[in-house]
């Protein structure tokens, strides 16, 4: 794979605004091993996991969505309340005003479906990678 295609494979990843020596990443699920695959909000749960330096992802827990079947305005508002201490989201959907109001809140987004312990390998893997200019 050239360095180009690498590129591409993260261009939905919307500002990568973290401390590479330690993050917290929140993902919606209801089955506990795939990414939830409609919006954000209505997922039933987050499964909270830390990466620290080099190594790979340890889950820390899972955390209910109580918005889950709620239709309220502004509901990112109410589950980031829930994730507010991860600094990404890996989700499969977020809705245009969601993106908006995460990324003013300082949130990296990262748009992926599928198997979590595959993506989080393969972000683990580019993570690892990325070089820190100073």
């Amino acid at each position: 794979m050239s360095s180009n295609e690498n590129n591409e494979d993260y261009r939905d990843i919307y500002q990568l605004n973290v401390n590479l020596a330690n993050i917290r990443i929140s993902i919606p699920t209801n089955d506990g091993t795939s990414i939830f695959n409609r919006m954000l909000g209505q997922a039933d749960k987050f499964l909270i996991f830390d990466k620290s330096n080099n190594e790979g992802f340890q889950f820390i827990e899972e955390r209910n969505n109580h918005h889950a079947a709620s239709q309220q305005h502004l509901k990112t508002n109410d589950v980031y309340d829930i994730i507010d201490d991860c600094e990404i989201i890996l989700s499969a959907f977020i809705g245009k005003k969601g993106i908006e109001r995460l990324i003013k809140k300082g949130v990296t987004l990262i748009f992926r479906k599928g198997d979590i312990k595959k993506n989080l390998n393969e972000l683990n893997n580019k993570l690892n990678g990325l070089k820190i200019l100073k």
